[in-house]
């Protein structure tokens, strides 16, 4: 198998095989969604956007470039790194996001099981007052 070959083997089968894993985790839980591990799919995302940078600069370095083709491989290079910038915004966004999200929601739970327990309290102080009277 060529050079190339080997790339985009090792492109396709890396992030297959940790969706894989996920899947299998979320499937081991049970419940009606495949919840695997949270912020894990998008972490896999992150880290093969990595994996090809590293890739396509291993194998820049790895083969001879004639003067003419720097020109080439900088842009590349340079497209890729801003591509990983991104990625790694989107990353990290959307993980204060999901933070914020389940922070919220934790709050709303803690104020309906107040909101109950002071129901309770409620009902009960005036099944008292009934049975006294």
């Amino acid at each position: 198998m060529s050079c190339i070959g080997w790339y985009i083997l090792a492109i396709v089968a890396f992030p297959t095989i940790l969706m894989l894993v996920d899947a299998y985790i979320g499937y081991k839980r049970g419940g009606s969604e495949l919840r695997g591990i949270s912020g894990f799919r998008r972490a896999i995302i992150a880290l093969t956007v990595i994996l090809i940078l590293g890739i396509a600069v291993f194998h820049l370095l790895a083969n001879n470039t004639d003067t003419n083709s720097r020109a080439v491989v900088n842009n590349i290079l340079s497209m890729l790194a801003g591509l990983v910038a991104a990625i790694a915004g989107f990353y990290f966004g959307g993980r204060f996001t999901e933070k914020r999200a389940e922070e919220a929601e934790r709050r709303v739970r803690e104020v309906e099981e107040r909101e109950r327990a002071r129901e309770a309290v409620e009902n009960s102080s005036k099944t008292k007052r009934g049975d006294e009277e």
